[in-house]
């Protein structure tokens, strides 16, 4: 590895978060120091900076957009609705965008990515799953070429991760839309990161998400509970699978 002289990490906020900074600095410490080295990564907290700055050398910093936020080319939307009536938004998501590119759909575990191109199959639409449990399949590095529609079937449990899913559409110019389906009982906590991310894109947040969200703080506030968003979950201290449960669920949909 002394022969090394460049070093590149992708999702580099990624290799942290889930636990793998030792790792890492050990590759790095037993590389050149003259090495030159590049980080990519779509969010990059403070948390990441910092680890960042032990491995970078008068770093020159290229930002596109903002740091950690949705791209202006992403139309971003929110829909509030029971379980049970998720499937019928979806399949009226995919009627209005099917046709003009392809579509991701994030779920929060691998069976019932399984389960729901089982569904869409028999509606009739080409696609298949992409989840940890599939062979040679590695989720950080996914880039479906025109992509027109993401889809949060699940919304994600945090800010990082609904930026890197709706990231995954309006790229290199290309406008993108993005549909996060929320609970509206059990994920009010949620839709304070689904507007934390409106807000820091610039974009007006939808007036019953807000709602939604400043009744939770309210009703935490009289039962003298502090709310907090925005954690970013990086602790550097190794490998583990309690760690790695966050992300270990990961599953979508590749429409084809």
């Amino acid at each position: 590895m002394r022969r090394v002289t460049y070093l590149v990490l992708d999702e580099a906020d990624r290799m942290f978060d889930m636990g793998f900074e030792p790792q890492v600095m050990k590759i790095v410490n037993n590389i050149r120091p003259d090495r030159q080295t590049v980080l990519f990564s779509a969010t990059f907290p403070r948390q990441m900076e910092a680890l960042a700055r032990k491995i970078l050398d008068k770093p020159i910093e290229i930002q596109v957009g903002g740091k950690s936020i949705v791209c202006d080319d992403v139309n971003q939307n929110v829909v509030i609705l029971e379980e049970h009536q998720k499937m019928l938004k979806l399949l009226e998501l995919l009627g209005v965008y099917w046709e003009n590119g392809n579509v991701l759909v994030f779920v929060d575990k691998q069976e019932k990515a399984d389960d729901l191109v089982t569904q869409l199959m028999r509606a009739g639409y080409n696609c298949a799953p992409l989840h940890g449990g599939i062979d040679q399949f590695d989720p950080r590095g996914l880039d479906v070429k025109k992509l027109i529609l993401v889809v949060n079937y699940d919304c994600p449990n945090h800010y990082e991760d609904y930026v890197h899913r709706v990231g995954r559409t309006g790229r290199a110019g290309n406008k993108g839309y993005a549909y996060t389906f929320i609970l509206p009982t059990g994920q009010e906590r949620m839709a304070g990161e689904v507007c934390r991310a409106f807000e820091t894109a610039g974009k007006e947040v939808p007036a019953q998400l807000k709602k939604m969200w400043e009744d939770y703080k309210a009703q935490m506030a009289a039962e003298g509970k502090t709310v907090h968003i925005g954690g970013s979950g990086f602790s550097g201290s190794g490998y583990k699978y309690d760690q790695v449960k966050r992300f270990g669920d990961f599953a979508c949909l590749k429409f084809i």
